[in-house]
This record gives C-alpha cells, structure tokens and sequence, in this order.
C-alpha cells in the first residue's frame, strides 16, 4: 500500500495544502519544526483509521478559525487506485472511490484494507520517533520484551508475565502450603476454632436462660393473683365511701324541683324579659314614627319623576346614534375641508393633462385617449422599443460590413497579371538551367523561384477574391432581412401605442423618448384617477352622515338647519339635558319603590313587635305579684331554685361515673361482688379487715415486682448473646468460604499454567523469525560488527547482542552507547513489521531516527533503507538539510517541503 498524494483543506497547521504527487518508495518530508510534518502522520493516520475523537469540538487537529476538519488522500493498492476523503464536523463523514466505481459511504470508519491491522498496532509499530529510539534505563528494553516480543504488539494489553505474576501472588494470598505468611485460608481456619468455642458455651447459656424462664413464669402468675385480690378489697372499700353522698344528693334534688315548679326552668321566657318589654314598647313608638316621615318623602319624589317631556324620550332613545355622530365630529369636518381640497387639486391635475397632453401629442389632447393611454403595456413597450435598438444596431453594422467587402485595395497588385509573369519567370529559369554558363544558370535558378512564387500567389489571390465576394453577398442578404425586421418591430410599437399619435413617435427612430412620454402621461392620470376616486368617496361618506343626521333630528321632533356640524352639535347639546332630566327622574322612582319597601318593612316589623311584646305578658301571668316587676322577681327565684337542682345532678352523675361499671347496679339489688351486704347499716368490720388485707398485698407486690425485674434483666443479657443455632450457622459459613478459597486457589493456578505455557509456545512460534530478520538489520548499519540479537532466558529473559569475533554475548544496557541502542531497536521494530505484514506492506513513518548515528553507520543504513523502500513505503522526517542532502544524494528519494 503506498500513498500518491496528500490533500488538507483543514487538518492542523495544514490549511488549503496539497502535497506533489508521490512516485517514490522513499519519501523525505523535510521542514522547520512546527511547520507540519507531525500534523502529516497524524493526517495519513486519520486517513486510514478515521477521526478520533470523532467530534469538531473535541478533535485537538481541527484549525483554530474553523469548525470543521476535512483532509483526503491517494492510495494505490494491488495496481488498483483508491481515493480516500473525510471531513469532521458535528460528526464524521468519510468516502472511498476504487478505481472508476462510484464513491461509497464509509462512515468513520478504516478503510477496509486495512481490517487485519488495528490501530493502536499501526501507531505503536508502523510510526518510529525519535524519543521512542531514546533508552535511557532498562525499563524500555523490558518494555520491549514484553510487549513487542512476547506477542503483545501494543501497550493495551498487559504482559504475560505480569499476568502470570500477579495470579501467583493472588493464589498465594488465598492458600500456602507451608505456615509463612496470613492467607485467607490460615484466617478462616482460626475463625472456626474460635467459632467452635463459642457455641460450647451458648449451649451452657441457653440451658441457663431456659431454667430462668421457668421462675419468671412462676412469679409472675403469683403477682397476677395478689391482683385480682387487691382489686375486689378496693372495689368494696370505694363501694362503702361514695354510695352514701349519692343518696343525699338524691333527696336534695328532689326537694329543690318541687318548689321550682313543674315548668321549670322556663325556656320559652327570656331571662331580660322586664327589659325586653321596655325596649318593644320604645321601637313601636319609632316606627310609628318613620313611618309617617316615609309617606311624606313618596309625595315628594312622586313630583320630581314628571319633569321628563316627549322630547326628552325621543333624545334618550336615539342615544347610540347621537354619540356615534358626535365621536365622528372631527372627522367629517375633516372631511368637508379635505373635500374642498380634492376639488381644487383635481382641477389642477387637469389642467397639467392638458398641458402636457397637448405638448407630447399629435393634434393635442384629448379625453378619447385616456382608456387606449390606460391599456397601455409598459413592459411590452419597454421590450419593443429595446428590439428596435438592437436592430439598429445591427443594420448599421451590416452597412458598414457591405462598404467594406465591396470597396477594393489600391494598393494590392493586379491580380490578373501575376499568372502570366509567374509563367514567363518560370520559363525564363528552366531555359538558363540548361545554359553551360554558371552565372547564367543561377540567374535561371533566381527566375525560376520568382516565377513559381508569382504562380502560388497568383492562384492565392484568385481564392482571396472569390471568398469575398461570396461576403459580400450574404452582408447584403443580412442587411435586407434586417431592415424588414426593423419595419415589424415598429409596427409592433404603434400597435402597443393603441393608436395614440405622440410626437416622440420618429418614423426614422424610436428611442426612450418614446417611453418617457407614455409614462408622464399615465403618471398624471393615474394621479387623477387616483384623486377622483377619493373625492368620490369622501362625497359619500359626508351625504350619508348628512342623510343620518337629519333622519335623527326628524325622530327627536327637532328642527334640522342647512350645516350639518351645527347638527350635530344642537342633537349633542339637547342629548345631554335629556339625560340629566331621565337620570333626575330614575333616581326619583327609585327612591319612591325603595321608601314603599322600606315603608311596608316597617308595617311588618310594627306588626312583629307588637305580637312579640302581648306574647311576653302572656307569659308572665302565671306567676305570683300584682306588678310586672313583682312577676319578674317570682321568675327569678324559681329559676335559681332549678339551677341549683341541675348542678347537683350533674355532680351526682360525676360520682356515679367514677364507681366501678356495676357498682351503682350491685347496690339496688344488695350485692357488691359475692358479698351479700345491708343498703341501710355500714359493715365497718368488714371495711377494717379489707384495708388491713391491702396492705399485705402491698407489701407482697413490692417483693414480687423486685424479683421479677431482676429475672427479666437476667434473661435480657442471655438473650443477647448469641445463640446456639446462630453460630453453628456461622461455622457453616466459614466451612463453604474454605471451600470456594481451596477452588478459587486451585482455578488462579490452573490459569496461571495455560498462560505461561500459550507465552512460551508463542514465543517459540514467532522470535525466532523477528530476531533473525533483526539481526541481519543490525549486521548491515554497524558494517558486520554486531552480527546477531537474542533473549536468554537464563538470565531472565535479558535481550543481548552478539559482536565479531567475540563469542560471549553482551548484554543490552546502560554499557551500550545511545547511537548502538537507538540501531538495535530500529533494528527490531523494522523486524517486527516484516513480521507483521500481510499481503500489502504497510507505510513505515521514520521522525528523526538518525540524528545520534555517526557518519559511518548513516552510510551504513543507506543499503538498508533502499531494501525496505523496495518492499514498502517509508517516509522520513527530519528538519535537518543535511541529512536531506545526503539522503537525496545516496538514495533514490522524493522531497517534500513543508512551510
């Protein structure tokens, strides 16, 4: 696969740039620094594998003015031409055109000759700078060993050997055969010790808490009994303390609503009933009063709601249509003055028509030729008048054209002589040819160019004449068909003219002029028509606002004048009076209907009162006293008679609520309980003993309670403790993770097995190849002195080299010079992409890889870039001239440029 040329609208630095075209297996890409090669690799990378990211915003390569990356390439591949082009915005785009085939979408993604490679192999191997060939410590070479020799071709993938290491030190943390260290297995082997001696002792525990239980249910059913006693004594004690106090409330009760009465406590009377009669008294005597003040303000307002006349009613009626006049007031005074107006400029329009009519027009203006002016096609005139221009023209050139092909050159020879003198020249020459005299034939020579010339000319000339003739006739067969074009297009005026005679109209020629005039004209009859049209509006508006106004004036029953303003103004005027006297008299019938409803409301409130205050003396009467007041008092006293009944009630229900549910219910029937007792005699024997009973159980209770907190608390702490069955479940637990240790250990060994035999058997399969081709690398740039590369294995996989006539190896490292290491890992790299190829060989991309090798090992390489630039395409970038020069001067290269 080689690249044929480079194209950047926009990559980097890289802006409307494209490379030459690229012949050469070799390629030097020569430029100061910053001038773009690096942007170059990063370029023809992004051409085979895509943009990534693959986003304008993210993309570090995107120019710094654009939102956009777009760049393309040349391949050629198996003789076959492939053209590349990808363009990054707010997502990429990519197409690919093989040979002649049309362009095929391929997205972001590579191109599909290169499937076999990835892109981080490409990269890591294919793409050689500088600072990669730097080795300063033997990190890099193991680096090397690891990931380029041992089959991990690039530096996502972790090495074999690290692999292997790290699942041995995982193994060993989960299992170990001998006693060193903590693995997890040695853990969890004490834990089940520990485990198996606590569940000992939880057995103990749990026979221990089981005994406890016992006692405790034995002292609480103990505790229960000494209850239930101590409830039933104090039942009976209560029962003897307040069934007495129910009884004498009982009989008080009863005594103090015999003497309050059987209608106590006399609800349907008011409490303030004496003052409540003393009010009612004084408010029917006030409305007594408004009432009368009610009539005589009716009989005022019943005045005042006749004032509004048949005039007055019309105006009111019409009310909409007077205020619509007067809101258009301004405006048809407006109208009136812009009418006067509109009459004075039509005037003036006309006469400017006339003016300007009978200067442009034949025989003067006329109205006749307003319609056939209007119909007139301004464009199609425009176009008719620019056609007859253009047909001028063209007459006028064709009759210049004419003269010219008919009117002869003096000063061209006679053309009809130069026949004869050419064949008279030409025999005067063959004559002298046959002379003996030399001066004589060369003289015949001379006569006999002459005349063949003259010949030639002559039969030239002859054809000249003929062509021109032939000219000159089709000029004037042109000229002819364009002055009959010429009279169409001027018939075709006059008939877009309408038959209109203007001045401009010259039969000889019809320019603008012509133009000009239709449009002056139709400017003032448009301004006319225009003008006309809005006096004819206006003159409408105004009559049927006086034809309104007027209609009005007849339904008020008022006199119109001539000046519709004053109108308008006198239906304003007397519209407002009407207004006020109908607004004076609704508010006058509103004021009778509101002091009628307020006048019967008082009838009824009157009638109201008066009912209520019969009503309380009525009530009154059944109680002792000859006065109101004396009958109040007798109210009074049996009312707090009832109220102290009342609130001996309620305490008696108090009392009885506080007693046990079937209490009140033992007593009338003479039982409390089993206890058969006596309503009328107290047992204060009986009562004694029970108080004295209470207060041993008292007693009992405490110690009970004690020993029962105690005997909880106990068991509490047992219970806290694990159980038997817990941890038995726990050493369950412990056993299956000693089991999954012993078969994750065993799994992480089994791996740790395949791989270092599949790293082995790999590097069995694949070194020998890469060191071999390494080694013969390496033996052409040093001239033969190192003639081979390997790794012991011995020595811990160590890389080393062989020397001349040396038969001990030498170990890779800080012994070696820079410019020895630099060329054994050129050496290896250039062998790994041999290894590598496939079909195709891959481009190789060289920064700066020889600016530590002394002259004669650049000598050296010289062969050895030849060979490889037979196989593959090898772009080297350098920004130094004169490693450009001695490329160029030792190797068939192409130079390219950069800045």
């Amino acid at each position: 696969m080689r690249f044929e040329k480079f194209k950047a609208e926009g990559f980097g630095c890289l802006k409307g740039w494209e490379s030459p075209d690229i012949d050469k297996g070799l390629v030097v890409v020569c430029g100061r620094n910053e001038s773009g090669k690096s942007t170059l690799f990063k370029m023809a990378e992004t051409i085979i594998y895509g943009f990534s990211p693959a986003t304008a915003q993210k993309h570090s390569y995107v120019p710094w003015d654009s939102n956009y990356a777009q760049c393309g390439a040349s391949l050629l591949l198996n003789g076959e031409r492939y053209i590349i082009g990808r363009k990054l915005m707010s997502r990429p785009s990519a197409f690919l055109k093989i040979g002649d085939d049309d362009p095929m979408d391929i997205g972001n993604n590579s191109i599909p000759m290169v499937d076999h490679m990835p892109k981080e192999v490409f990269k890591e191997i294919y793409a050689l700078t500088s600072d990669e060939l730097n080795l300063p410590s033997q990190a890099l070479w193991e680096k090397l060993k690891d990931q380029l020799l041992a089959g991990q071709y690039y530096s996502f993938i972790r090495p074999a050997g690290k692999v292997i290491e790290e699942l041995e030190k995982e193994a060993n943390s989960l299992w170990r055969p001998d006693r060193r260290g903590k693995p997890k297995s040695k853990l969890l082997n004490r834990e089940l010790g520990r485990l198996r001696r606590e569940l000992t002792a939880s057995e103990e525990n749990d026979k221990r808490l089981y005994e406890l239980e016992a006692k405790l249910h034995q002292e609480k059913a103990t505790l229960e009994e000494l209850t239930d006693e101590k409830v039933k004594l104090t039942a009976y004690i209560d029962w003897c303390d307040k069934i007495l106090p129910i009884e004498n409330k009982k009989e008080q009760i009863e005594r103090l609503m015999e003497e309050a009465g059987d209608d106590a406590p006399f609800d349907h009377i008011p409490s303030d009933v004496e003052d409540q009669l003393l009010s009612r008294e004084k408010e029917i005597e006030t409305l007594r009063e408004k009432i009368k003040e009610a009539k005589l303000a009716i009989e005022e307002f019943d005045k005042k709601s006749k004032e509004l006349t048949d005039v007055d009613v019309a105006l009111c009626a019409h009310e909409d249509q007077i205020d619509k006049l007067v809101r258009f007031y301004g405006k048809t005074a407006e109208e009136l003055d812009r009418r006067e107006k509109l009459k004075g400029e039509i005037d003036n329009i006309q006469a400017i028509l006339k003016r300007d009519g009978d200067e442009l027009i034949i025989g003067g203006w006329k109205d006749i030729y307003m319609d056939p002016l209007k119909s007139i096609d301004e464009a199609k005139l425009r176009q008719k008048v620019s056609n007859y221009s253009d047909v001028k023209k063209e007459i006028e050139y064709k009759r210049a054209q004419v003269s010219a092909l008919n009117v002869e050159d003096p000063s061209k020879l006679d053309r009809s002589k130069l026949m004869p003198s050419g064949a008279v020249f030409s025999a005067l020459g063959i004559i002298g040819l046959f002379l003996k005299n030399t001066l004589v034939k060369f003289g015949g020579v001379l006569f006999l160019v002459a005349g063949i010339v003259s010949i030639v000319f002559g039969v030239a000339t002859l054809e000249g004449e003929r062509q021109r003739r032939e000219l000159a006739q089709r000029a004037d067969g042109d000229l002819k068909r364009l002055q009959n074009r010429l009279g169409e297009v001027q018939e075709d005026i006059h008939r877009c003219l309408q038959g209109i005679p203007l001045a401009s109209v010259d039969e000889a020629y019809m320019g603008e002029a012509i133009i000009a005039d239709v449009d002056r004209l139709k400017m003032h009859m448009e301004k006319l028509s225009a003008l006309r049209m809005e006096y004819t509006y206006i003159t409408h508006s105004i009559e049927e606002k006086i034809h309104t106004t007027d209609m009005l004036m007849s339904a008020c029953m008022l006199e119109p004048a001539q000046d519709i303003l004053a109108n308008i103004d006198y239906l304003n005027k007397s519209l407002k009076v009407a207004k006020d006297r109908r607004y004076r008299k609704e508010e006058a019938e509103k004021k009778v209907k509101s002091h009628m409803a307020s006048m019967e409301d008082m009838k009824d409130t009157l009638k109201k009162v008066e009912e209520e205050r019969n009503t309380l003396l009525l009530n009154l009467e059944k109680f002792n006293g000859n006065t109101v007041e004396e009958k109040v008092q007798d109210l009074s006293r049996r009312r707090e008679l009832y109220l102290k009944a009342q609130i001996l009630t309620e305490q008696l229900e108090i009392e009885k609520s506080s007693l046990p549910s079937n209490c009140f219910d033992s007593y009338n029937k003479g039982y409390i309980g089993d206890r058969e007792i006596d309503k009328n005699v107290l047992n204060f024997q009986e009562l004694a003993h029970a108080k004295v009973r209470i207060e041993e159980i008292d007693r009992e209770l405490n110690d009970l309670s004690a020993s029962i907190g105690a005997l909880e608390s106990e068991l509490e702490y047992g219970q806290g403790q694990k159980t038997a069955y817990q941890i038995k479940g726990e050493i369950e637990a412990v056993k299956k993770e000693l089991d999954d240790v012993a078969y994750r250990r065993d799994r992480l060994m089994l791996l740790r097995n395949i791989i270092d035999k599949a790293d082995r058997q790999f590097k069995d399969e694949h070194q020998p190849d890469v060191f071999s081709r390494a080694g013969e690398y390496l033996s052409i740039i040093t001239g033969g002195k190192y003639t081979r590369i390997f790794i012991s294995e011995e020595d811990g996989d160590q890389i080393s080299i062989l020397q001349r006539d040396n038969p001990y190896p030498i170990e890779v490292g800080e012994t070696i010079s820079r410019g020895t290491q630099e060329q054994i890992y050129l050496s290896l790299r250039l062998a790994l992409m041999d290894h590598l190829d496939g079909e195709q060989p891959m481009p190789a991309f060289l920064d700066e890889v020889f600016i530590n090798w002394d002259n004669i090992r650049i000598q050296n390489s010289m062969e050895l870039i030849r060979e490889i630039g037979r196989r593959r395409q090898v772009f080297i970038f350098t920004c130094h001239r004169w490693l450009v020069d001695l490329l160029s001067h030792n190797l068939d290269v192409q130079i390219i440029i950069m800045g």
